[in-house]
């Protein structure tokens, strides 16, 4: 009896040692989290983003905006550096005996998503400023919406598509709240030539005469292939980095302008 008595106040003892093991890891993981969270902010703010729209933007949006800003301050050669050596850590980490398994591990992952967002920005220092919003929307699988005026919008009111739809719409040729489809073509707008291509196209009618078009698409980086075009010359490593479209996500693209 008290052998067995012995037995259950050692098991307690162990259960409650585990138990504080368990609690300080947390412990340990809630003070990262915060560090992590407290040094994204800071950088936020650096980049000069005020403090309320910091305070409404979820973790995962504030890394994916970090990540972003971190690549920004680089130059072309630097980001070009930095594919490489994810690509070079990646081939030793495929070589080596350890590594077996053909899927790509989660630092392995995370480390591609970061290359693609280097060659977004290169993009972006090219000229192909939507392009490469489009690539980093898709590397963190977040759709893009623009209402209004934008990155987008600027630039697709100044194309001769997009003018010749408008007018086609108000002289009755084209009717309302009917699904058509326009083509940006490289000689028009070459970014948005590679940002879109072909969308869908929408319109409303509203008060005051105000047209309300909604411009739509699926971004899919994996499943078009003249985004070849675009990063070959660009990107030193394209042949390995266009070999690592998994961390790519088709995306949901939604522009909204007003016209009248």
């Amino acid at each position: 009896m008290k052998k067995l008595l012995f037995i259950s106040k050692s098991i307690r003892l162990f259960l409650c040692f585990c138990l504080s093991i368990l609690l300080l890891i947390n412990v340990i993981y809630v003070r990262a989290q915060e560090q992590d969270k407290f040094l994204e902010d800071e950088i936020l703010r650096a980049s000069g983003m005020p403090q309320d729209e910091i305070d409404t933007l979820d973790n995962d949006i504030k890394k994916f905006v970090v990540d972003v800003q971190m690549f920004k301050k680089m130059s072309n050669e630097e980001l070009n550096n930095f594919i490489s050596n994810i690509a070079k850590l990646y081939f030793k980490s495929k070589t080596s005996k350890t590594s077996n398994i053909q899927t790509a591990s989660v630092e392995q992952f995370n480390s591609i998503q970061l290359a693609w967002l280097a060659a977004a920005q290169i993009a972006r220092n090219y000229g192909y400023s939507c392009a490469a919003t489009l690539v980093e929307h898709s590397v963190k699988n977040i759709p893009y919406y623009e209402y209004g005026e934008g990155l987008f919008i600027n630039k697709i009111r100044l194309t001769s598509v997009y003018k010749d739809y408008i007018s086609k719409l108000k002289s009755g040729k084209i009717k309302l709240n009917e699904k058509n489809s326009i083509v940006f073509e490289k000689e028009d707008n070459a970014d948005l030539f590679y940002a879109l291509h072909k969308v869908y196209i929408k319109s409303e009618k509203g008060l005051l005469s105000i047209y309300t078009i909604t411009i739509s698409d699926i971004f899919d980086f994996g499943y078009d292939n003249y985004y070849d075009d675009l990063f070959t010359n660009i990107v030193n490593n394209w042949a390995w980095l266009c070999q690592q479209k998994q961390v790519l996500h088709p995306i949901d693209v939604t522009i909204t302008l007003s016209e009248q």
